[in-house]
């Protein structure tokens, strides 16, 4: 009967190491994208400050309700 457990215990071992895997890679993907902004932002301010306000201006007229 133990066997049987373990049988079927394995797939979810699996795929707990792969969304493990996966998110350690997504957290490495994140932290680069960013030291990759803070670098933008440091030698760009005012392109940066620009870049958010039409980044605001067009997420607020996706949502807006006409």
């Amino acid at each position: 009967m133990n066997t049987g457990r373990n049988l079927e215990e394995r797939p979810l071992r699996q795929f707990s190491q792969t969304v493990q895997t996966d998110l350690r890679a997504m957290r490495s993907t994140a932290m680069s994208f960013e030291q990759q902004l803070e670098v933008f932002v440091r030698e760009r301010p005012v392109a940066a400050v620009l870049s958010a306000l039409g980044f605001g201006f067009v997420v607020a007229r996706i949502f807006s309700r006409r």
